[in-house]
């Protein structure tokens, strides 16, 4: 079964198909949150390998629309599209699962961690390593973020909206929340609205249609003898009216 994204309710031919489903939600999303450290951002490379290489639920283009509207809602990106992703695939108690699979491993891990924190908070060791775990999850967003880029800038317009995007929040500290609602707004005024009053503009500016030159010219005395007849016939609907 291959969802697509609408609001269509997925079907299952038993409760032991959905519960299938519902376990597989849970386990994928449970071992990205196992496995990636860095947040939300690091755990995209993962999320998409999985739905679309691994278990082909989504195309790489639905996943990016669904990162784009995770990142859109309040709360962690990662978390979000877990739980889009999970109520596609099986409504909504596909979307708890895939919520809790997403969460549950950083809960655990932060139960561990608190409970030793204390002797280990100062170990070399351990900060030399937590090193090479930064260097490696910048790598994994900025995988994410060329990815997306690939396939989010596909004309002038998106180029230069994600390079004043970018210098907004990089050098001038934009609020995302602005950068996103402006996207929003610059994409669908660009995109849908001025095609349209373009389109009815041209309309507006069309010539009126050309008379078929194979039609006669109307004749005004035709036109005046059909007129005559119509008088004449109502005339004597009158008499007969009145003769009854």
């Amino acid at each position: 079964m291959k969802p697509a994204l609408d609001d269509s309710q997925p079907v299952f031919t038993s409760p032991a198909a959905k519960m299938a489903a519902l376990l597989d939600l849970f386990l994928t999303f449970f071992k990205i949150g196992l496995f990636t450290f860095g947040g939300g951002y690091a755990m995209i490379p993962l999320i998409e390998r999985e739905v679309v290489t691994h278990k082909k639920w989504f195309r790489e283009e639905d996943v990016i629309d669904i990162i784009a509207v995770a990142q859109s809602l309040p709360g962690p990106i990662a978390v979000n599209s877990a739980t889009f992703i999970g109520r596609r695939r099986a409504g909504r108690l596909g979307a708890v699962a895939g919520m809790l699979g997403c969460t549950l491993p950083s809960v655990l891990v932060i139960l561990v961690v608190a409970a030793g924190l204390e002797s280990i908070k100062d170990s070399v060791i351990l900060k030399n390593a937590f090193r090479g775990v930064l260097a490696a999850v910048t790598a994994l967003i900025l995988l994410a973020g060329i990815k997306m880029a690939r396939k989010s800038i596909r004309d002038a317009l998106t180029a230069v909206l994600a390079a004043a995007v970018f210098v907004g929040v990089a050098f001038f500290d934009l609020p995302a929340i602005f950068a996103i609602i402006g996207g929003g707004v610059i994409g669908l005024t660009a995109q849908g609205l001025l095609p349209y009053l373009r389109q009815q503009l041209a309309k507006s500016h069309q010539a009126p249609p050309a008379a078929d030159p194979d039609l006669p010219d109307p004749d005004p005395a035709s036109a005046e003898k059909i007129a005559e007849i119509a008088e004449d016939q109502m005339e004597d609907l009158n008499d007969a009216a009145n003769r009854r």
